[in-house]
């Protein structure tokens, strides 16, 4: 028997040198468009990264503004929490003042023949006196002198009546003007 061999390797190429060469021009430019085309996925790829780290810093910074606004919210509600009671401090001690100058206005009255016999308050504004006199007269001028007063907002005579004495007594009610805040 003999030996027989088989060569499976042409010695020859089955394509044109001519062809060799377009193949491979064809290879390197798909070669290139492939690494091209690469390279342009890992830029957006990159681009995209960096535009959500962006996003993440942002939305950091908006929830650290939003908790500074939110404690900013409650310091302001306390702040006009305490507004509101340094006007209500502000318009008692108005009042007080008020209260006080109108019974040195009372007492300081200076018509003969009238005396003052009592003062008491019927609430914040109204100032209630009873007055004693020798004559009506007298307590029409006291009554007329309350009235030209500029500072009582209103002055009403409640009655005037006849003491056994002989005397007269007046009831009036004065209206105190309200604090300055008010």
């Amino acid at each position: 028997m003999g030996d027989l061999r088989i060569n499976l390797l042409k010695k020859k190429r089955a394509i044109s040198e001519a062809e060799y060469l377009k193949e491979k021009k064809i290879f390197v430019i798909s070669l290139t468009l492939f690494l091209g085309l690469f390279l342009i996925m890992c830029v957006f790829f990159g681009l995209q990264m960096f535009e959500l780290w962006q996003l993440k810093k942002t939305k950091t910074q908006i929830e650290k503004a939003e908790m500074r606004l939110s404690d900013l919210k409650v310091i302001t509600q306390n702040q006009l929490y305490l507004r509101s009671r340094l006007d209500l401090v502000e318009d008692f001690l108005n009042s007080r003042v008020k209260g006080r100058e109108a019974i040195e206005r009372v007492f300081s009255l200076k018509i003969p023949g009238v005396v003052v016999a009592n003062v008491s308050f019927a609430d914040n504004q109204i100032l209630k006196l009873r007055l004693n006199a020798v004559s009506v007269i007298a307590l029409e001028e006291t009554f007329n002198w309350f009235k030209h007063d500029d500072f009582f907002l209103q002055v009403v005579n409640r009655g005037v009546s006849k003491l056994e004495n002989g005397h007269y007594t007046m009831q009036l009610e004065l209206t105190m003007p309200k604090g300055e805040g008010v």
